[in-house]
């Protein structure tokens, strides 16, 4: 039996394997590219706060009907990333108080969401890139409540006496109060996140004393105290 070759059937394996590995490689590349490019133009969350005014101030409140002086405190997220970050949350983990030389966990405070400034939330639907957004983190009011406008308010004149406490700014107001925290120290195991790039996760320090200082710059650094805590 005589068999005879074709010349152009020995190029047809060749090239078919050829092709067929380069696919392979086109889709394996483009497959890492989208990624790498997705993480690259992430977005990128921190949680922070800068102690002094605005986002730290003294301002005037409303507690039981009456005007009084207080102290507001807001953490701020940054989208350092280069997409937009969508549905932001802030969640408080937990809470530890110090005593003694230990810490230990209050088990009355759930896990809870702060609301995002002046829109009263706890769902923030969009954080560009570059932008900062503050978040409402806490407050104290004065405790001699200081009734201003009493007369056009229809309120009494006489101050009432209340202690000292920082209530922490939470979506909702639960029964048992356990947002609101008597003078100690704390920390705040705190986690932002968004439904698109990965959760970050802080530890603030808060200590505060039964001392109210009318003068701004003696209340933040002599009765209370908010910082990154290590």
């Amino acid at each position: 039996m005589i068999h005879h070759l074709n010349p152009a059937g020995n190029w047809t394996d060749p090239l078919t394997a050829i092709g067929t590995l380069a696919a392979v490689f086109a889709a394996i590349f483009f497959f890492f590219y989208e990624r790498i490019k997705n993480y690259l133009n992430r977005p990128i969350l921190k949680l922070g706060i800068n102690f002094y005014p605005p986002e730290c101030h003294k301002t005037t409140g409303s507690f039981n009907n009456k005007f009084a002086n207080a102290f507001w405190f807001r953490l701020y997220v940054t989208n350092k990333g280069k997409s937009n970050a969508q549905n932001l949350e802030v969640l408080i983990e937990k809470v530890d108080k110090k005593t003694g030389d230990k810490w230990i966990t209050n088990s009355a405070f759930l896990p809870s969401n702060l609301k995002w400034t002046h829109i009263d939330v706890p769902l923030l639907m969009n954080l560009q890139p570059g932008t900062t957004k503050n978040v409402d983190f806490g407050y104290i009011y004065d405790p001699i409540v200081s009734v201003s406008n009493a007369t056009n308010n229809n309120l009494p004149s006489e101050n009432n006496k209340i202690d000292i406490v920082f209530n922490v700014s939470i979506s909702v107001i639960p029964f048992t109060n356990y947002h609101v925290l008597q003078p100690g120290e704390y920390l705040f195991y705190l986690i932002v996140g968004a439904s698109n790039c990965k959760a970050r996760r802080e530890v603030f320090r808060v200590r505060f004393s039964k001392e109210w200082q009318e003068n701004e710059t003696k209340m933040l650094t002599e009765t209370i105290r908010i910082d990154k805590y290590k």
